[in-house]
């Protein structure tokens, strides 16, 4: 019984420990507004839901000869190039602030597939490149 009642209570109260942060960090003025974005950010991408950001790309930008990881939005850009079904959509995340980041519809063949998940090419952009995807080590130090 203790058991179980100690698992039911650190339960309890880590979630609320994890609200209180919420709380807190959505109440400073300047971290506020990119803890938000940031956090719904990784709620999408973390939930795999709409069938976006669930592929990572290399892409060369912003100009040749330099390269970024993005995230594959969407395989199909015919609703503003009808003629075209050789583009892609992908979002390029900027650091420290991935949500101010930049979409660009590129040709499929301009991008090459990486083995890199969405949560660490996105933890690598918010960290600006100091956390590599497959690090054992995720801090900063």
């Amino acid at each position: 019984i203790l058991l179980i009642v100690g698992m039911l209570m650190g339960n309890f109260l880590g979630k609320q420990l994890l609200t209180w942060l919420d709380e807190i960090m959505g109440s400073i003025p300047v971290v506020k507004g990119i803890y938000g974005a940031t956090k719904r950010l990784m709620t999408t991408i973390q939930s795999g839901s709409g069938g976006s950001f669930k592929e990572v790309v290399l892409v060369e930008w912003p100009y040749p000869g330099s390269y970024t990881l993005g995230f594959v939005a969407h395989r199909d850009c015919r609703w503003v190039m009808p003629d075209n079904d050789r583009m892609l959509a992908v979002y390029i995340p900027t650091a420290p602030n991935p949500t101010s980041g930049y979409i660009i519809m590129i040709d499929k063949e301009k991008v090459q597939p990486v083995n890199v998940k969405p949560e660490e090419a996105f933890t690598w952009a918010v960290s600006a490149g100091v956390v590599t995807p497959g690090s054992e080590k995720n801090t900063l130090s």
